[in-house]
């Protein structure tokens, strides 16, 4: 009896992965379509992206490079204007803000009229509408943090390759469609994304998961792209996916999108849960203490009813579990036959 014991313990310690409940950092989900596309012949021209003149470049031909690495240098009046117009703006909200906060105390009191107040409205959120939009063109750019005016703008490789060619030769003058270095790209699928123009222009800190036929990739953010899309009139996002097999140009899947603000999250690998009886399960060791003799002839774990509130990459973020609690990773599928078995040799007796 005791050797039997031991020899389905040592079963179930082999065929069994056991995990623990974790706490992963989960931001705000957006889901929507995508579509795959490529750039013609694997072959990309990195674009100036801005008017302005060619400082300097990071690279030369026949280089490595990597997604994200500098490419080169420009001094832009236009950028030097935009950030200071930027920086002027926001400090013109501020002002207005605390007239507005004031104004209001002034008309509770009486002390001024309801025209006045409406003006100061109207002039903030006419500062409000400025401020957007110049926002806007910095995102485009990816500039999100500005503290005092910008002069140069630092154009960096969207994908991993190698430069082929310097197009646009040193000390040139460019505008922001300009093609400066081309690069042969071996890292070639990518997607774009559709979102509310008001929802990109949000997006921070951002990580994509791509799904499409049954599979997910993970998705690089590159930008927010300087145009909207014709048909849908949305805001057009630009990931590179990771993808060890070929993709189905101009197929259509899902992604989802996560951007600041991040939250911490209960979570557990997604292979963990199951369904039984119509509820998603997770196997979790029981807690009743007290075994027969022939204890080792039950399961050792149960099936607790979870909820789930999210799925992302590997995880599944759930209610209904504490942190560090231990369950079933893998091979859920045969404990759940077992646990099956058991019930109908129960109900046969």
């Amino acid at each position: 009896m005791i050797k039997k014991a031991l020899l389905l313990s040592i079963f179930c310690i082999a065929l069994f992965s056991h995990e623990r409940v974790e706490k992963i950092a989960l931001g705000k989900i957006y889901r929507t379509s995508a579509k795959v596309v490529v750039f013609k012949n694997q072959r990309q021209n990195i674009v100036a992206q801005i008017p302005g003149h060619v400082e300097r470049y990071f690279v030369k031909e026949g280089d490595n490079v990597k997604s994200g690495e500098r490419i080169a240098k420009i001094k832009s009046f236009y950028l030097a204007e935009i950030s200071a117009k930027y920086l002027q703006l926001q400090r013109k909200m501020i002002i207005l803000q605390k007239r507005l906060a004031n104004a209001k105390m002034l008309y509770e009191k009486g002390l001024i009229t309801y025209n006045e107040l409406a003006n100061i409205k109207v002039q903030l959120q006419s500062l409000r509408s400025q401020f957007a939009s110049t926002k806007l063109k910095l995102q485009i750019l990816g500039i999100t943090k500005i503290s005092k005016p910008m002069e140069y703008f630092y154009v960096t490789s969207h994908a991993n390759g190698i430069v082929q060619k310097i197009i646009t030769p040193l000390h040139a003058n460019v505008d922001s469609q300009t093609p400066l270095v081309q690069i042969v790209s071996d890292e070639s699928f990518y997607a774009e994304a559709y979102l509310r123009v008001a929802d990109a222009m949000n997006l921070q800190n951002v990580q994509g998961e791509f799904y499409l036929g049954g599979f997910s990739y993970k998705a690089h953010f590159i930008k927010v792209m300087p145009e909207v899309d014709k048909q849908t009139l949305q805001a057009k996002i630009l990931f590179q996916l990771e993808s060890s097999r070929p993709l189905l140009i101009g197929a259509y899947g899902e992604m989802v999108i996560q951007s600041a603000p991040y939250r911490e999250v209960l979570a557990i690998k997604r292979s963990a849960l199951t369904m039984l009886q119509g509820d998603w399960v997770v196997f979790v060791p029981k807690e009743d203490e007290h075994k027969h003799e022939d204890a080792h002839e039950e399961l050792d774990f149960e099936p607790r009813v979870v909820k789930v509130v999210e799925f992302w990459d590997k995880y599944a973020v759930i209610e209904g579990l504490d942190e560090n609690q231990e369950y079933i990773d893998e091979n859920v599928y045969i404990y759940k036959s077992r646990l099956l078995k058991e019930s109908l040799g129960e109900h046969g007796h």
